[in-house]
C-alpha cells in the first residue's frame, strides 16, 4: 500500500487540531468512580471466600489433632497407671515409719507463733535457747565481719 505524504500530513494536521473539551471531563468524578469500581472487585471478595475456606479447614485439622492426640494421652496414662500399680504395693501393705521432728530454732517464727498462742491461752512456755544466743560459757561470740577485717580473732570452721 502506498501511501503519500499528502495523506499522512492531512492526517497529522487533523489530529494537530483536536483540543480536549474542559467542560466534559470531570477528574473528580472520574477518579470517584474509578474507587468505585476496584472496592467492589469480584477478586476481593474471592480472596475473603477463599481465606475463609481455608481458616475452616485448618481449625477442622487442628481440632482432629487435638482429639487424636487426646486419645494418645489417655491411652499412655492408662499404660502407666497399669505400670506403676504392678510396682507399688498397695498403702496397706506399706508400713508407715514416724520419724521425730526436730524441735524449732528459737528465734524462728513457728517458735514464735507457738509463745504466742500459748501466752494468749495463758500458758507459759520455756524460752529454748538458740545457738547463738547463752549457750556454753567457753563459747566465742560470732565473729563479725568488720572485725575479721581488723585481724580480731581467728575464723573458725
Amino acid at each position: 500500500m502506498d501511501r503519500s505524504e499528502n495523506d499522512l500530513n492531512a492526517l497529522e494536521a487533523r489530529l494537530g487540531s483536536w483540543r480536549p473539551a474542559p467542560a466534559s471531563l470531570d477528574r473528580d468524578r472520574m477518579l470517584f468512580l474509578a474507587g468505585r469500581a476496584s472496592a467492589g472487585s469480584e477478586m476481593r471478595g474471592r480472596l475473603v471466600a477463599i481465606s475463609a475456606v481455608g481458616l475452616a479447614m485448618l481449625a477442622i485439622g487442628l481440632g482432629g489433632l487435638l482429639v487424636s492426640e487426646h486419645g494418645r494421652r489417655l491411652k499412655l496414662e492408662r499404660v502407666i497407671a497399669e505400670q506403676v500399680r504392678d510396682v507399688v504395693p498397695s498403702r496397706d501393705e506399706v508400713e508407715l515409719v514416724a520419724t521425730p521432728a526436730l524441735p524449732p530454732a528459737a528465734n524462728s517464727y513457728l517458735a514464735l507463733s507457738q509463745r504466742f498462742l500459748a501466752l494468749a491461752e495463758g500458758r507459759m512456755l520455756p524460752v529454748l535457747a538458740s545457738p547463738g544466743q547463752g549457750g556454753s560459757p567457753d563459747r566465742k561470740p560470732p565473729l563479725s565481719p568488720m572485725g575479721a577485717r581488723r585481724g580480731e580473732g581467728s575464723v573458725e570452721f
